[in-house]
């Protein structure tokens, strides 16, 4: 049993809470778990990310259709060029859909002599 339930128990076992207010408890702590994270990860060579950004996959869906398609052709972070429009956005989130956590995208590419690697995770 997850140790945040045992505590929300021995809560009610104490008196200091009632059922309904445990059983509210409980129920923000599975919405909180249902929350998926997209994860992306640049880096150069295996060192130390460039980009290491994590956020809700809602909202990393609602981003990625207000980005118009020619605006990420030239993509570019600190000197790293990026052709974004190798991703496949939709593919991607469809995974997500079906995995619970995971590495759902890598790529290596080489940048003028430097790997780099392009990973994006569920979280």
């Amino acid at each position: 049993m997850n140790e945040q339930i045992k505590k929300i128990l021995n809560l009610v076992a104490e008196r200091k809470i009632t059922a309904e207010q445990a059983d509210k408890l409980i129920d923000a702590l599975k919405i909180k778990k249902k929350i998926k994270k997209l994860r992306i990860i640049i880096q150069e060579d295996e060192g130390k990310p460039i980009l290491n950004i994590r956020v809700p996959l809602a909202l990393a869906k609602f981003i990625s259709k207000l980005i118009p398609e020619n605006s990420i052709e030239n993509a570019q972070i600190g000197k790293v060029k990026l052709d974004l429009l190798k991703f496949d956005w939709q593919e991607i989130f469809e995974a997500a859909n079906f995995e619970d956590t995971g590495e759902l995208f890598y790529m290596e590419t080489d940048d003028e002599g430097k790997k780099i690697i392009i990973k994006i995770l569920l979280e």
